[in-house]
């Protein structure tokens, strides 16, 4: 979050004061995109285990299969629940923190992670 109101801050010369929630939800929502990328590569990188035995590689390609449901998962989610979802999760920002970003109540923000939560249990769950 402090990253956002950084890069505002930085470029506060070129954004009109109209527009800067804009920027700002823009700038948060791109910055959480960039750390779930990073997080997934950072992931495939540190696996050490390529000499390990069958069954490790095979829990390896599970996993990375569950990985890539749950994604496409987060992706067919309703924008306004994917977009607090990677926020909270991806952004490690708080409730708070993300109500004053989208200029929503922090109740609301509960409420949106609860439903996208719920949505994606099944892939959780390994129902999906």
């Amino acid at each position: 979050m402090h990253e956002a109101f950084v890069r505002v801050w930085e470029n506060r010369h070129d954004i009109h004061p109209d527009h800067i929630r804009g920027y700002l939800f823009r700038t948060a929502t791109n910055l959480a995109a960039n750390r779930r990328r990073w997080l997934k590569l950072r992931q495939f990188v540190s696996f050490k285990g390529w000499e390990s035995t069958a069954r490790s590689i095979e829990d390896l390609f599970i996993g990375k299969e569950t990985a890539k449901l749950m994604a496409q998962a987060i992706d067919r989610l309703p924008e306004k629940q994917k977009t607090v979802l990677l926020l909270v999760r991806f952004a490690d920002m708080s409730y708070q923190q993300v109500a004053e970003t989208l200029g929503i109540s922090s109740g609301t923000v509960a409420s949106r992670v609860h439903h996208a939560m719920k949505s994606l249990k099944g892939v959780r769950d390994g129902s999906e």
